[in-house]
C-alpha cells in the first residue's frame, strides 16, 4: 500500500480538485471541493445588502469580493454610503420583478489586479497557484421594490357631541418600503 498526498490539498488553497490514481490496471477518481463562499443578505432602503463569508463564516474583505447576477457585476466599492464613505457590503438594487436568480460570488486572491494577470500567471505553473480566484454558485431571491402607506387615527369619543363643529383627531401615518411583501 502506498500513500499519496497532493500538495494543493495540504496547503491553504481553495478550489475543486480532481485526483485520479491509476495503477495495476485499475483507476479511481475523486472530486474534492475545498473551501466555500457563503453570504448573508438583508433588505435596506438602497436594496439588498450582501456580506460575503468564507468557509469558517468570517467576513471577507469587501475589496476582494464581487457578486454576478444576470450578467452584471456588483462590488462593495461601487456603493458609497452617506458622507462618501465606501460601504463594506455589496448592495444589489431592488428588481423590477421579484424572483429567484443565479448568483456567482467571486473572491479575488491577494495580489491579483485583474482577470488578465490571473490568467497570465496561472498559465506559468507554480507561480500562478497563489493568484487564482475562487467562485461559488448560489441561488438568490431578488425582491421587487414597492411601497405601502398605513394610516391609523384616534379621536376622543367625548368630542362627538351634537353641534360640536371642531374635534381633535390624531393621525399616525407610516410609510413602508416593501420588499417581497414584508414590511
Amino acid at each position: 500500500m502506498e500513500t499519496f498526498s497532493p500538495e494543493p490539498l495540504r496547503a491553504d488553497v481553495r478550489g475543486i480538485f480532481v485526483v485520479e490514481l491509476i495503477g495495476g490496471g485499475k483507476s479511481t477518481r475523486c472530486l474534492i471541493r475545498k473551501g466555500a463562499l457563503r453570504f448573508v443578505a438583508y433588505s435596506n432602503v438602497a436594496g439588498q445588502a450582501i456580506r460575503v463569508l468564507d468557509e469558517k463564516n468570517f467576513p471577507l474583505p469587501p475589496g476582494r469580493v464581487s457578486a454576478w447576477i444576470d450578467g452584471r457585476e456588483y462590488k462593495a466599492a461601487d456603493t458609497p454610503r452617506a458622507g462618501g464613505v465606501l460601504s463594506d457590503e455589496i448592495i444589489i438594487p431592488f428588481s423590477g420583478s421579484a424572483g429567484e436568480r443565479t448568483m456567482i460570488l467571486t473572491l479575488d486572491e491577494e495580489g491579483r489586479t485583474g482577470a488578465a494577470s490571473g490568467a497570465a500567471s496561472g498559465a506559468g505553473g507554480e507561480a500562478g497557484a497563489s493568484n487564482w480566484s475562487f467562485s461559488s454558485l448560489h441561488s438568490f431571491y431578488m425582491h421587487s421594490e414597492g411601497y405601502a402607506m398605513d394610516v391609523t387615527w384616534h379621536m376622543d369619543t367625548q368630542q362627538l357631541v351634537r353641534d360640536n363643529r371642531k374635534a381633535k383627531v390624531v393621525f399616525r401615518p407610516r410609510l413602508f418600503a416593501e420588499s417581497g411583501g414584508t414590511r
